[in-house]
């Protein structure tokens, strides 16, 4: 079966902001199959995915899907990336989590982890 877990990200300026994360438990063992998400803005951030301490993947925002409408919505693209696969099994204990690398402009995530109970 496929499951999902929502997440938020704030963004704060020349800052690196991570959500809550996704966990492995020695109850629900899981597997991390991808990503959704979507941007608030395009400010040139940088969307980062991390297990513990090492650092996935690393992504500039505006390859990032965003739903902003700008006069003649320009950035409503089907081109951009709305999911990022991962396919990443996580050791009991072990967190998954998503940043946003903010410069001088916040931009905000937000999302929904795809992954699987293991044995189930």
């Amino acid at each position: 079966m496929i499951w999902h877990q929502g997440f938020r990200v704030t963004g704060v300026l020349n800052s690196t902001i991570f959500d809550t994360g996704l966990e492995s438990t020695e109850k629900e063992a899981k597997t991390l199959l991808s990503i959704l998400i979507q941007v608030s803005d395009y400010k040139g951030n940088d969307i980062e995915g991390w297990i513990e301490k090492g650092k996935v993947f690393d992504i500039p925002d505006k390859l990032i899907d965003t739903d902003i409408a700008a006069g003649t919505n320009q950035y409503r693209s089907g081109v951009r990336i709305n999911e990022i696969p991962v396919n990443a099994d996580l050791a009991i204990g072990e967190r998954f989590k998503i940043a946003i690398r903010c410069g001088a402009d916040a931009t905000n995530l937000v999302g929904a982890y795809v992954y699987e109970i293991k044995g189930s």
